[in-house]
């Protein structure tokens, strides 16, 4: 598969997240997920690809150098927003940036992974390869943003 482009994986997860963005949200703070792996296992099973543990993993680490920062970066944000009305605007412009130079590093990492036209559900698959125990209220928010997984994979 040729790795798709920052710019069309930036477009499908800006038109996603605008759908789905509590769910998105809540799948961060509750379960600890990365949102822009979440929409990468989305684009990439839609355009019938899926993922394994062992690439999961390695997606994972691809995510280490940005996203203590992308995290301490939000959390300023979110203090800041009854603060001063200028500076949340500054800070969410550069938690964009950020988000997306995350989406370019995950494309990096993708480029050295040999994808696979069959297998399980990415999603639960990311879940599965961080630890996160899989729960009917997991499955209900996964459900939400993908409808069609199946608990069984």
């Amino acid at each position: 598969m040729p790795k798709p482009s920052a710019e069309a994986l930036w477009a499908y997860s800006l038109e996603c997240y605008s759908q789905h963005r509590d769910n998105f949200l809540h799948l961060q703070d509750r379960y600890g997920l990365n949102v822009n792996l979440l929409l990468l296992c989305l684009y990439l099973q839609e355009q019938g690809y899926y993922l394994d543990k062992i690439m999961l993993a390695s997606l994972c680490q691809a995510l280490v150098p940005t996203e203590s920062v992308l995290t301490s970066l939000r959390q300023v944000r979110k203090h800041t927003k009854a603060l001063d009305a200028q500076a949340y605007a500054s800070l969410k412009q550069a938690e964009l940036a950020l988000e997306a130079r995350q989406q370019c590093d995950l494309l990096d990492a993708l480029q050295s992974l040999p994808l696979q036209a069959s297998g399980k559900g990415n999603l639960l698959s990311y879940c599965k390869t961080i630890g996160v125990e899989v729960d009917n209220a997991l499955l209900h928010q996964l459900n939400t943003i993908h409808s069609k997984i199946d608990p069984g994979q």
